[in-house]
């Protein structure tokens, strides 16, 4: 709880030098919160015997770091005033932020929710299978992770030119995205499909364990591709406003991917088939969005540029 302001807060500076096209400074800070945490939590855990009380002080620490820095660097580089802090908002700007930000967290609360069931499924097939689903999980949020790059970009260059008219470069970087995402991902299905076991290996000496990730990772690792490119539209959709469409994407194929999981649980089925329900998850939103995308009258980049002169128009949403 202590950390929850200083979390929220790193959220709001990373967005903050996004939209100055500046992902650098974030990175390096973020850097550095990594290394109080690193030395910090075997510190406090283990040489101090704080045990889980100091893992949390330590990433608390973490949090605090990334947040003065970012705050600090934001006013060294003249990107926010003090001024800025006093000054009363427009009472219908703040109204819009807060109507976007309603809408984007039925898409985090669907995600969320529906991971959750998936680990609770997990559970109710017994202990080992919950311990095979949690290393896979952990596997599945780093790629997402790293996925997410491709999304950050997207968000980053994608307004500047929307905001130009220039929708034929849009589009271009927007493609340049897939293309490398889909190439990520099937590096990512490779090695997934192709080590499973001697990566399930690296993370359990339980046999049962290891032969349950092992048959999990290629069940994942077929989806990866899809997955790379749902980030890239994520964020080209988040670029381009379409914040209700995006939502409700995502809510829609959530709820598919739970039907299926309850069918998971009617039947018994054995945990890979957990994992098939969270790719039907990435696969309904890849389909959905993709459809959406190449829509010539309702794409979040329309496919022809606009005149100079009309450079202020929004594409269609």
């Amino acid at each position: 709880m202590i950390a929850a302001p200083f979390y929220l807060s790193i959220m709001v500076l990373q967005g903050a030098f996004r939209g100055y096209q500046d992902t650098r400074t974030p990175f390096q800070i973020m850097i550095l919160a990594n290394i109080v945490n690193l030395v910090l939590c075997p510190l406090l855990a283990l040489v101090l015997k704080m045990g889980v009380v100091g893992a949390g002080l330590a990433t608390a620490a973490s949090h605090l770091t990334a947040s003065l820095g970012l705050l600090v660097l934001l006013f060294k580089n003249n990107m926010l005033r003090v001024a800025d802090l006093w000054r009363v908002r427009p009472f219908q700007g703040s109204l819009s932020l807060a109507r976007t930000g309603a809408i984007l967290s039925v898409r985090t609360f669907s995600i969320l929710s529906t991971v959750s069931l998936a680990t609770t499924t997990a559970a109710r097939m017994g202990t080992k299978e919950l311990a095979a689903f949690e290393i896979t999980r952990q596997i599945w949020a780093l790629f997402a992770r790293m996925f997410d790059a491709t999304s950050v970009t997207a968000q980053s260059l994608i307004p500047l030119h929307l905001g130009r008219g220039k929708y034929t470069t849009a589009r271009a970087i927007t493609n340049r995205l897939l293309s490398l995402s889909f190439a990520v991902g099937i590096l990512f299905a490779i090695i997934l499909v192709g080590a499973a076991r001697p990566l399930a290996q690296l993370f359990s000496r339980d046999p049962v364990v290891v032969a349950l990730v092992a048959s999990c990772f290629p069940v994942m690792g077929l989806c990866e591709p899809v997955k790379g490119n749902v980030f890239v539209l994520d964020g080209c959709f988040t670029a381009g406003r379409q914040y209700v469409f995006l939502s409700g994407c995502i809510l829609f194929a959530c709820l598919g991917s739970a039907a299926s999981l309850f069918l998971v649980r009617w039947a018994s089925l054995p945990l890979p088939w957990v994992w098939v329900c969270l790719n039907l998850m990435m696969v309904l939103r890849g389909l959905i969005l993709t459809q959406r995308y190449v829509h010539p009258k309702y794409s979040p980049i329309p496919v022809q540029d606009i005149p100079a002169s009309s450079s202020d128009k929004q594409p269609p949403r």
